[in-house]
């Protein structure tokens, strides 16, 4: 009998070969994964060990008996450092040593020197089990409640406007003031929130630089901590490193004096990364310096006249602390622009609810960009926003979806010592065509264009990070691409 041989079809030798390569990726990401991890548990037991250590020989030092000058062995092995650690477990009793010498060396056991040591530690507090003053949205969903107001875990989820409602002391994020300006909360206030966003971005793992400047802006952290907690590990390493060249850059830069450096950490440690290391040179309109003094620059850049349109939106810092917001001004058309009426924008930047329908990977991309541009006093990038567009005819034809390609220019503003002091962020109407060209810049070279996809909901779709990872074909190659240029752009950054 002869047995047909069915020819191997071309479709399933692609889909077996994607396979593979598939697997192959998330065997090579999991074994870095493991890798680092394994590096990091290392580090974290060897400081363990040496603070164990230390604290042994500063514990046993406090119990030493005046006859006694030398350490056992067993002190010895501890540490390197440790050659006259003294015999802690002698001092326990004053009596030991004579009761040794009557009775001889096997009479008395000798006591492990760790138990006698617990001994003088004294037993462990036990840790309380609840939170005394948890919000309805923890207590409902039985998590645990950093007892503040927002929570940690309102801001990751995004019920950071209900949690903030049943506290009885501040209300709102922001006052409003007329139509379109608003007054942030006091310090006090603004610090427990603050708090509460540095504790939600240790809980998902994301830097409170790639988040600050976002959510005093309005927007939906939640949103943004869905998207970046999920990064690929390489590239939130990739991430960190360039957040910590600029840092260092900094501290380390001689024109920061000796007694700006503690307010210039506190504004690190909130986010707040950009400073104006070149103080010695003057660009016409780029700087603060032109625009007047702490009271009169904000005046002077949020306006109409100053932009010649009223596509803006302008934001003061407090000048007593610089890690808070004093007030935020709206141009008259910015609200129109985004798909809102001024007094809704205003409202939805009191609770964070500000929605922007743009993908999430061109969300990261200029956080990315704001993030090289630290030490600049201008930063552009191009962001593509789909609004909901109503037609005459609204109850035949219903809503549809406008595209806006928009350039956007955050203008910094600082201080005589370099610190920010606020920023102006303009708007100007752009082509399709530039700003693919802007979006080039990150992507590999086998999937830049000229000019973007039309269909603009499929494409917002399929840059959604959890999509993206999932995507072990295109996906993976993105990601895989924008950490290699954000390490590029990190080792020009140290050369600079």
């Amino acid at each position: 009998m002869i047995h047909l041989i069915e020819p191997v079809r071309p479709e399933k030798l692609q889909w077996q070969l994607v396979s593979k390569l598939a697997a192959k990726r998330a065997m090579t990401d999991h074994d870095d994964w493991c890798l680092v991890m394994s590096q990091r548990l290392s580090m974290l037991n060897s400081k363990a060990a040496d603070f164990l250590a230390e604290s042994l020989v500063a514990m046993s030092s406090t119990c030493l008996s005046p006859g006694m000058s030398e350490a056992p062995d067993a002190y010895r092995s501890l540490s390197p450092g440790m050659s006259e650690a003294p015999d802690a477990y002698r001092s326990l009793s004053p009596g030991m040593s004579e009761a040794s010498e009557v009775y001889g060396s096997h009479a008395l056991p000798s006591p492990s020197p760790m138990h006698d040591i617990q001994i003088q530690l004294g037993p462990r507090r036990k840790r309380s089990k609840y939170i005394t003053n948890s919000c309805s949205e923890c207590r409902l969903k039985k998590r645990k409640c950093s007892n503040v107001r927002p929570c940690a875990m309102c801001i990751v989820t995004g019920t950071g406007a209900v949690c903030q409602s049943e506290s009885e002391t501040a209300p709102f994020y922001t006052i409003i003031r007329g139509t379109h300006e608003a007054l942030f909360q006091d310090a006090r206030d603004q610090e427990i929130a603050l708090d509460s966003l540095r504790q939600a971005c240790l809980q998902v793992g994301v830097n409170i630089a790639m988040v600050r400047g976002q959510w005093e802006l309005g927007l939906n952290a939640s949103r943004v901590f869905k998207a970046f907690k999920i990064l690929p590990l390489d590239l939130k390493l990739a991430i960190d490193e360039a957040i910590d060249t600029v840092k260092s850059a900094v501290l380390g830069s001689p024109r920061v004096l000796p007694g700006d450096l503690d307010a210039v950490r506190r504004m690190q440690d909130c986010g707040r990364l950009s400073h104006d290391l070149r103080l010695d040179e003057d660009s016409e309109g780029s700087s603060s310096r032109g625009w007047g003094g702490v009271g009169e620059w904000f005046d002077d850049a949020a306006s109409n006249a100053r932009w010649g349109h009223g596509r803006w939106v302008s934001m003061e810092f407090d000048s007593e602390d610089l890690a808070h917001c004093r007030r935020l001004r709206l141009g008259d058309e910015v609200a129109e622009l985004l798909g809102y009426d001024a007094g809704e924008m205003l409202s939805r930047h009191s609770n964070h609810e500000m929605l922007l329908q743009v993908s999430e990977y061109e969300m990261l991309v200029a956080a990315i960009e704001s993030l090289f541009h630290s030490l600049d006093r201008e930063v552009t990038w191009y962001s593509r926003v789909t609004r909901p567009q109503r037609g005459p005819d609204e109850a035949q034809k219903g809503a549809t979806q406008s595209v806006l390609y928009l350039r956007c220019t955050q203008h910094k503003a600082f201080d005589h010592a370099g610190r920010q002091k606020g920023y102006v962020i303009t708007m100007d109407m752009a082509t399709a065509e530039a700003f693919q060209r802007y979006k080039n810049g990150y992507l590999p070279p086998s999937m830049r264009m000229s000019a973007p996809e039309k269909n603009v909901e499929e494409a917002v779709g399929r840059e959604a990070i959890v999509y993206m990872r999932k995507s072990q074909t295109a996906g993976a190659e993105k990601l895989s691409f924008l950490t290699e240029v954000v390490r590029r752009r990190t080792r020009d950054l140290k050369l600079s």
